[in-house]
This record gives C-alpha cells, structure tokens and sequence, in this order.
C-alpha cells in the first residue's frame, strides 16, 4: 500500500468520533490505572496520529491487486489484499454509502475466484451473488451505524497496538468524503497469513460506558472464546476485561 500521510489530526470528524470512544473508554480505564499513568496519557497523545487513508483512494488500489473474501457479515465486509509485499487485512462496514461504480468495481475484482465465500447472519438474502449482497451493503447510507461501529473499532485497535504493539498492528482509519470512519485496515507482517476472519476478529473489543447499565452491546458476550489463544491473549483478554471491555 502507499505510504500513509495524514493522520485522525487532519480530520476533524473523525477526531471527535474517536475522542467520544475515548470519553466512555477512560472511567473503566482509570479504575486499574492512575490519571497519571504513562499509558493513559499516551493513548490521548496518540488518538490525533492514527494514520488515515481516504477509503476511495484505497478502493481504487485495491482493483489492481489479489483481494480475497474472508467474510461477508451483517455489518461489514472483510477481506484481505496481497500487493506484492505485506498482506492487508481490511474491513469496510456497511452502510458506507460508497458510489455504486467504485463498489461495483471492487466487488467484480473480488469475487471472480471466490464465489462461495462465508456469507454470515441471516440479514442477507441468501438467493443474492456475494457479489451484489457486498455492493448492496457498501452502497446502502446509514452513518448512524456505519460511523459510530468503524470509529469505535478504529479507537479500540489503536488502543490495543499502543498497549501491545507486538500483538496488534497499527490500524489505519479508512474515511469518507467528509473525514467520517468507516471502516480500516492493518499491514500485517510479510510471514502472516489471514486464514480466517475469527482469527483477526477475536482481537475486536467493544466498551461498555456503566458495567451496571450496560448496553444492548452486552448481547455479543455469547461470542464462544477459542481454545487455541495463546496465554499471552488469553491474559490480554483478562485484563481487558477487568478494566470493563468486552472482548468479541
């Protein structure tokens, strides 16, 4: 991929999406850390130099390159990208409101060599080609969920690579026209391969803002943990969840 420029300090919305993430993130946080903790202060440092990438740019790099399907989900559609030198991960959610060419294009290029890729949930019309459910949920507009659920990811990764980078690579933040989140990627390491979505997805983390109020997010604590995490995640994860993070 191209070298990233900009950074989450150039775009205004996006900035204060993921500053709202971290208003309802910080309360758990300072329950096992003091305010004056070097991670503390260095993941409000660090919020405004999250690396960002305009998703269109992206998309149109995409095209010239291997993209292979990992999984179409309910919210999102995942994927990886061989360029020729580190692999990508990537994930766009729905109701980006993406112009319809640029989908079309990228899910013509995506789909040739997969046709029988995971489609998950039931929210699909299962008598649809992947081809048309990915444009379909690309080019629908709901910012409502798109924006919050990308930024929301986007902070939560950056805040897992501050705390663990040798884990989890930076993510770069994929923007709209209007700075908003709607989706990012990673740059893995040239010796990692994406076999599957589960195996980058277990590493997502949602917030909760009150563990005695807790949203209608907490219906994802069903999520069945794997028995093949390391103890190094698998003590990530405890951590994450004594500081009131749900681990999905």
């Amino acid at each position: 991929m191209t070298r990233i420029e900009a950074t989450a300090q150039s775009y205004p919305a996006l900035l204060r999406s993921i500053q709202v993430h971290y208003g309802f993130a910080i309360p758990g946080m300072q329950r096992i850390l003091t305010p004056h903790d070097d991670f503390l202060t260095g993941i409000k440092r660090e919020l405004s130099n999250i690396p960002v990438r305009n998703v269109y740019d992206f998309l149109n790099g995409c095209t010239t390159n291997a993209i292979q399907p990992i999984e179409i989900r309910p919210e999102s559609f995942n994927f990886s990208l061989i360029n020729g030198g580190n692999p990508i991960f990537a994930k766009i959610y729905n109701g980006s409101g993406i112009d319809r060419d640029m989908a079309g294009r990228f899910a013509g290029r995506a789909f040739p060599e997969f046709p029988n890729v995971l489609v998950a949930g039931s929210d699909h019309d299962q008598n649809k080609l992947p081809q048309e459910i990915v444009v379909k949920g690309l080019t629908e507009y709901d910012p409502s969920n798109a924006y919050l659920y990308a930024s929301a990811e986007v902070f939560t990764r950056a805040v897992a690579h501050l705390a663990y980078p040798g884990m989890m690579q930076q993510p770069v933040a994929l923007v709209d026209q209007k700075g908003e989140a709607v989706g990012f990627y990673l740059e893995l390491e040239k010796d990692q391969e994406i076999t599957s979505a589960q195996h980058v997805a277990k590493q997502d983390v949602a917030f909760f803002a009150d563990p005695d109020t807790p949203t209608a997010l907490v219906a994802v604590a069903a999520f069945k943990q794997s028995n093949d995490l390391s103890p190094q995640v698998d003590e990530a994860i405890k951590a994450l969840r004594s500081i009131n993070v749900l681990v999905y």
